[in-house]
C-alpha cells in the first residue's frame, strides 16, 4: 500500500499535519500563558500605590499637646480614583478626635499627597508621653485604579513615646 508514492507522500502529509496540529497547540498554550504574565506587569506596573510616605510628630512639652499628621502619598504611575480614607486613633480604647477630613471620593494623581491630622493635649499628653496610656490606630485607604479595579490599603500603628514616633504593626485584616 505505501509502495505507490502518491499514497506514501498522502500519509507522510497526513502525519506532518498532525504533528503541526500538535505543535499549534502547544505554541498556543504557551502563548496564552506569556500574554497572561504580560498582562499581570502591565497591571502591577500601571496602577495607583496609595501608602502611608511618612509621620510629622510635633511634641510640645510647655503646651502639653501632641500633634502628628499621616503623609499618604500615591507611589503608583496611575491615578487612584474615587479614593475614601477610614482611620482612626485610639488611647487605651477611647477615640481620638482627628481633624475633619473630607470623605467624598477623591483622584489622588501619581507622586501626589495629602495629610491626616490629630493630636492629644493636656492628661492625655503626659499620659502618652510617659508611656502610662497606648495610642494606636489604622488608616485604611480604599481607591479605583485603570478598569475600575477596587484596590486597598490598610496599616495599624502604635506611638512609641521613647522614639517619639509610630511603629508599623503590620496590615489590618479586612
Amino acid at each position: 500500500m505505501l509502495s505507490d508514492p502518491i499514497t506514501a507522500a498522502t500519509v507522510v502529509i497526513a502525519v506532518a499535519t498532525v504533528l503541526n496540529v500538535f505543535a499549534s497547540l502547544a505554541l498556543w498554550i504557551s502563548t496564552r500563558s506569556s500574554v497572561g504574565i504580560a498582562r499581570q506587569v502591565f497591571e502591577a506596573a500601571n496602577r495607583p500605590y496609595l501608602g502611608l510616605d511618612s509621620w510629622t510628630i510635633r511634641n510640645d512639652p510647655s503646651r502639653k499637646t501632641l500633634d502628628f499628621e499621616a503623609n499618604i502619598k500615591n507611589f503608583g504611575t496611575a491615578a487612584a480614583e474615587e479614593e475614601i480614607t477610614e482611620w482612626e486613633l485610639h488611647v487605651n480604647e477611647e477615640k481620638v478626635l482627628q481633624t475633619d477630613y473630607a470623605q467624598n471620593p477623591s483622584t489622588i494623581f501619581p507622586t501626589h499627597s495629602f495629610q491626616l491630622k490629630a493630636g492629644c493635649s493636656g492628661t492625655k499628653y503626659d499620659d502618652l508621653v510617659t508611656g502610662r496610656r497606648v495610642l494606636e490606630g489604622f488608616i485604611r485607604l480604599r481607591y479605583k485604579g485603570p478598569g475600575n479595579k477596587d484596590y486597598v490599603y490598610c496599616e495599624k500603628f502604635r506611638y512609641h513615646p521613647e522614639r517619639d514616633s509610630f511603629m508599623n504593626l503590620g496590615r489590618c485584616q479586612d
